[in-house]
């Protein structure tokens, strides 16, 4: 009787063992979410709904992508998603390299970015939150995974450190991830999607449930039942690579850090409803376009050719000179690139048109007569025809290249004020092929009872600018408009021989190897 009621036991052991070393939670996760430093990051610049008109179907930064890698048992994911998946992708975007065997030797050490934000001593338990990691990226930046490889442990030399320098991060922004977010249910998707159009791929942290840890296909299917937050091992960062419309009503493909057995090949496709419920917040990097590209992932400099024998000759023949040492190519310059214009609509939806003059031209400049110094006029835009007071209006700023973006307003004491960002707490950089309102979409500028003439000044960056520091400079400046944004922004001011501008709209290109800077667009707007 007792041999049978131990063979009962161990029949139902086993079947619990079995299911033990299955259990989801021996998968690595390690996001902690804090929520006042959340609210703390730069938030995204709204953009206007027309920014998210036309965007195509499906979109993949895949092939930019390196395989997916292994966290094992640590709770290192935030490292991975940022180091690893997001700043490997855009590397390899911004220096078009496609072949993903590369990319993968070139993929950054996550072991690196998590032991310069998590410091205590748990055998890598503890977890990341995602405003230490981006602040590390930008201040001290990444070295590739092959100078630092993935281990749980402290361990590398100062070269690595040097070569992390090298790989900073440009900059980044919070896409949504506070109650300030829109509750419209086809905010996160749209915003997620954009981001991805602007070539950068999405860092998002979710709630899991149980279910995800057992993803054996392409897509995931979570059990309706499934609540979140209700176990320890919820909290996980991942990286959105793509998107694509049709697939299962729409969904988002996650790039994670579970190996290539998970999911398909190390990724899986998300429904956008899931991706509503589950994902808690996204964050969007940005590359440095300096990064250089290292050697070992250069493609070789072909074989020199054999040199030519000697024919016979009466003469003595010389002693052949030996092949040239072949050279590896250069490394690339960076390219700056600034492109955007500026339309001005009327609240009816009818354009205020504009056309291109000087600034020796402009009334911007004093009154009195003085002598004019070398290059010292400026391109500006003037409105053709004048607008009586009360008259709404708003603006769009057009950005076709990515670029930092301001906007500053004058008063008839000369006073500059700063009306973009608004608040500090929004970020200037804004992706390629977006438009931002001003004031927004759904709000209108209004002319005031001063009868006179209004100054706006539009600010194109390839660099982050203080622009509090900037308005106080120009507001202490006495002359015209040109000599205060001369006066506070000096040599970053990219010349106006450099940059093309259009004759019949505000609007203008600038394409360089040599040096980024700043592209004023001065608009005078009257009004009677």
């Amino acid at each position: 009787m007792k041999r049978l009621s131990l063979l009962f036991l161990l029949i139902c052991l086993v079947p619990q063992f079995v299911l033990a070393q299955g259990s989801p939670e021996e998968k690595g996760t390690g996001l902690v979410i804090d929520q006042a430093e959340l609210d703390r990051m730069p938030r995204k610049m709204e953009l206007s709904f027309t920014s998210y008109r036309g965007m195509p179907p499906s979109f993949s930064l895949e092939k930019y992508a390196p395989y997916a890698g292994d966290q094992g048992p640590y709770g290192t994911c935030m490292a991975w998603a940022t180091a690893y998946s997001a700043a490997t992708i855009i590397f390899a975007q911004s220096h078009g390299i496609t072949d993903r065997e590369k990319i993968t030797k070139a993929a950054f050490s996550p072991t690196y970015l998590f032991h310069n934000i998590v410091t205590t001593n748990d055998n890598c338990k503890s977890g990341a939150n995602p405003g230490k990691a981006i602040e590390a990226m930008l201040l001290m930046g990444v070295p590739f995974i092959r100078t630092v490889p993935y281990t749980c442990g402290r361990s590398w030399t100062a070269s690595a450190d040097a070569e992390a320098k090298l790989y900073r991060a440009l900059d980044f922004h919070l896409v949504f991830g506070t109650k300030k977010d829109p509750t419209d249910p086809s905010f996160k998707i749209d915003a997620t999607k954009k981001a991805l159009l602007e070539n950068t791929p999405v860092i998002v942290g979710f709630d899991l449930p149980k279910s995800f840890h057992r993803i054996t296909s392409d897509i995931w299917n979570p059990d309706p039942a499934e609540a979140t937050g209700g176990w320890q091992h919820g909290k996980h960062a991942m990286t959105v690579i793509g998107y694509d419309d049709r697939k299962e009503g729409g969904a988002f493909l996650l790039l994670n850090s579970w190996g290539r057995t998970w999911g398909n090949n190390g990724t899986v496709w998300v429904r956008y409803k899931d991706f509503n419920i589950f994902c808690l917040l996204a964050l969007q990097l940005f590359p440095n376009p300096s990064a250089p590209v290292p050697d070992f992932i250069r493609d070789a400099p072909p074989p020199p050719k054999p040199a030519p024998t000697p024919q016979p000759a009466p003469a003595p023949v010389p002693k052949p000179q030996p092949a040239p040492t072949p050279q590896p190519a250069p490394a690339p310059m960076p390219t700056f690139t600034l492109k955007g214009s500026v339309e001005f609509k009327l609240n009816t939806g009818t354009p205020m048109a504009a056309s291109r003059v000087s600034t020796r031209n402009l009334v911007v400049e004093e009154d009195v007569v003085r002598k004019k110094t070398a290059g010292e006029d400026m391109v500006a835009y003037r409105m053709d025809k004048s607008y009586p007071s009360g008259t709404r209006f708003r603006f769009m700023i057009n950005i076709s290249e990515q670029a930092y973006i301001y906007a500053f307003a004058t008063d008839l004491t000369g006073k500059v004020n700063r009306i973009l960002p608004y608040d500090d707490s929004i970020s200037t950089l804004v992706g390629a092929k977006s438009i931002v309102a001003f004031p927004s979409d759904t709000k209108i500028v209004k002319m005031d009872d001063n009868k006179g003439t209004d100054y706006l000044l539009i600010l194109y960056s390839t660099e982050k600018l203080d622009a509090k520091t900037i308005a106080e400079r120009m507001s202490a400046t006495s002359g015209g408009l040109s000599q205060k944004i001369r006066a506070a922004l000096g040599s970053k001011l990219i010349s106006k021989g450099d940059v093309i501008y259009d004759n019949n709209a505000i609007g203008f290109s600038y394409n360089s190897k040599t040096r980024g800077g700043i592209v004023p667009l001065m608009v005078e707007i009257s009004h009677e």
